[in-house]
């Protein structure tokens, strides 16, 4: 027996399909599973905000792309900041499934590897064009918008854990401190090469074996005592 919200969402899509000139997307997108349909959601709403801007992004314009109601589509995201969330969400997602994979590719797992396939994980992330330009949008809004300010704030809160006690275990005479400080100057590094690392960018002589010259210097960085940092203008 079907329950109430599932004959709900069978129902919007059911009412009025030809009506809606629409008929023969609708009964494509019909035949999906719901994980499918709420996927197909989230890749077009990214696919919005990277080629017409977080501006533009709307419950109907997502579900007319969808080739979904707007009932539908609210039917699993009732908000836009909720439907923002999630497409946030879906792109960490990926992110870190990267990661994991580059660390289940090493043979052997250490700290140094561990930390290297984050490090590694997170440029290949940052340089990726589609992420890129996702990330563009997301710290504009986030300058403007205090909602997805707080998502953001949420997403390198827990970047710097990870980074943190990845960086403490692999070398343990740092201080939790430390091992923060690092961590954000490894965030602020990587995404910082974003503004270089891209489109035609990417073949530039100065940016060649880039990934193993980004590894040496945040190896050689978390290496460093703290009166190494310390520069003597004198």
């Amino acid at each position: 027996m079907e329950t109430s919200s599932k004959k709900t969402e069978k129902n919007t899509d059911s009412k009025n399909t030809k009506a809606s000139g629409k008929g023969t997307k609708y009964r494509q997108t019909k035949r999906l599973k719901a994980g499918e349909r709420k996927q197909m959601i989230l890749d077009e709403a990214r696919n919005i905000i990277l080629s017409e801007g977080f501006a533009q992004l709307s419950a109907r314009s997502v579900a007319e792309k969808s080739g979904i109601r707007l009932a539908t589509l609210q039917y699993y995201f009732s908000t836009k900041e909720e439907l923002f969330r999630a497409v946030f969400e879906d792109v960490v997602r990926q992110e870190r499934e990267r990661i994991e994979q580059l660390r289940d590719d090493t043979p052997l797992k250490t700290p140094a590897s561990n930390l290297k396939a984050r490090v590694v994980g997170h440029l290949r992330a940052d340089t990726h064009e589609e992420t890129a330009g996702l990330f563009y949008q997301l710290w504009a809004m986030a300058y403007l918008d205090d909602y997805a300010k707080s998502i953001m704030d949420e997403f390198y809160e827990r970047n710097l854990g990870v980074i943190s006690e990845l960086i403490s275990a692999y070398n343990e005479d740092l201080s939790e401190l430390e091992c923060r400080s690092k961590a954000v100057m490894i965030i602020a590094f990587l995404e910082g090469l974003t503004l270089f690392v891209h489109g035609d960018r990417k073949n530039a002589p100065e940016l060649e074996n880039i990934e193993d010259k980004v590894v040496n210097m945040i190896f050689n960085m978390v290496n460093a005592t703290e009166h190494q940092w310390v520069f003597d203008a004198d």
